[in-house]
């Protein structure tokens, strides 16, 4: 982790904070355990193991995870593709907390052009363009279908 976040450190003082890739890949873990569809997952470990016995070349790997832990091979193709179908999970977690900041910086942009100051200028910044692509996200299967983002 030091070599990773060298500059981060150097400019922050910090030598002992928790990696933030290990922060997010425990996330990713909980949202695996905890929302994922089993049958999805039992997919995409069902075609890992049809590759691996098709396969005459690719026999041994060796990689592990952000924790340290070795994968097998099986795992070694499987994970990136469960770990992504997790990403479009969190993306769900992550618009629900910002739809509340959305709409009230929506709301103080409308209020704010309603009392301007003596100088003719807003008191708050308009802010209608910001967070925009959040109004394309109307609903949890919406978010889970969207594969590219602004």
């Amino acid at each position: 982790m030091q070599d990773r976040y060298h500059n981060l450190n150097a400019l922050t003082n910090h030598t002992n904070i928790e990696d933030p890739l290990i922060k997010w890949d425990t996330i990713l873990k909980e949202i695996i355990g905890k929302e994922l569809p089993r049958k999805k997952i039992a997919k995409i470990c069902s075609d890992a193991a049809t590759l691996i016995s098709r396969s005459d070349i690719l026999r041994y790997t060796y990689m592990t995870d952000l924790h340290g832990q070795q994968l097998n091979l099986a795992e070694t193709i499987a994970y990136p593709k469960i770990e992504q179908l997790a990403n479009n999970y969190a993306k769900c977690h992550i618009i629900s907390l910002l739809q509340p900041l959305r709409e009230t910086l929506y709301y103080a942009g409308s209020v704010s052009q309603a009392i301007h100051c003596k100088d003719g200028t807003l008191r708050i910044p308009y802010m209608s363009d910001f967070l925009v692509y959040l109004d394309l996200a109307k609903s949890k299967s919406q978010i889970l279908k969207k594969q590219k983002w602004p």
